[in-house]
């Protein structure tokens, strides 16, 4: 999905919420060579113009380049074991176990050779693990009604190595997106941050909202008059949208009703 669906998604959202009819009309950071710019701007006839500054949540510092080893080495070893593996089995990382300077073939190797010699003592429940050859700890999941996901090979970190991080890259965000909303606010624009994550596996829209709460209470964003989070629910690619601060209308309109917030 891409920045310019979600920030159409979440203007669809808003429309129904506020009865307004929004559309984009700009896209600034795009139009403006001169400097940098917000990335898009709405506008409804008798409101205020929305201008909307969307980014990324990472959830931890190093996500973007543990995706990327991921994908390489891990993703192929549950394509390749698909048909010899359990069809609820889960292999579960620690997500921190990805680190540079390592050697990602010879693991991969010996992690499918430890999967096929060991497939058929893989017990209902939860064990950990030491694989030969693998130099950090595996998990082995086996639900007990014998219904989980396909086989698969993930990545788990605990809330306490995901939190401050989570925490730190949000407050960056407000840091550095209410300067560049500050000349619409100044201009009488309504201004919104649109988080997006798009970690379907380590965190939660309720532990970005929580991450949320704890960066306002230790930067100032003036200039952002509104926070929405907006995350795409895979495999189906269908959007979730919430009003994370804002007018209370909006937020009622737009949350579940029976939605309950964890604390910072």
């Amino acid at each position: 999905m891409t920045q310019q669906m979600t920030i159409a998604e979440f203007i669809r959202v808003f429309n129904e919420a506020t009865g307004a009819e929004y559309r984009v009309t700009d896209h600034p950071d795009e139009s403006n060579r001169s400097s940098r710019d917000i990335d898009a701007v709405a506008e409804s006839e008798g409101v205020p113009l929305l201008a909307i500054e969307h980014t990324l949540v990472q959830t931890m510092s190093s996500q973007k380049l543990d995706d990327a080893r991921f994908q390489q080495v891990f993703v192929p070893i549950t394509k390749e074991l698909a048909d010899e593996m359990p069809p609820d089995l889960e292999v579960i990382l620690n997500h921190g176990a990805l680190q540079p300077r390592t050697d990602w073939a010879a693991i991969a190797e010996s992690m499918k050779a430890w999967l096929r010699a060991n497939v058929a003592a893989f017990a209902i429940g939860f064990k950990e693990h030491r694989v030969p050859g693998v130099p950090f700890g595996v998990s082995v999941l086996r639900p007990k009604d014998g219904i989980g996901l396909p086989f698969q090979i993930m990545r788990m970190a605990t809330p306490d190595e995901l939190r401050p991080q989570t925490i730190e890259c949000v407050r960056a965000a407000l840091a550095s997106k209410d300067d560049q909303l500050q000349k619409y606010s100044d201009s009488g624009a309504t201004t919104v941050l649109l988080l997006e994550s798009q970690d379907w596996v380590l965190v939660d829209a309720l532990d970005i909202h929580a991450a949320y709460l704890a960066a306002r209470a230790a930067v100032r964003a003036p200039h952002i008059h509104q926070v929405w989070f907006a995350r795409i629910h895979e495999p189906g690619g269908q959007y979730g949208v919430l009003c994370f601060d804002g007018p209370q209308a909006i937020m009622d309109a737009v949350n579940p009703a029976n939605l309950e917030w964890r604390s910072s």
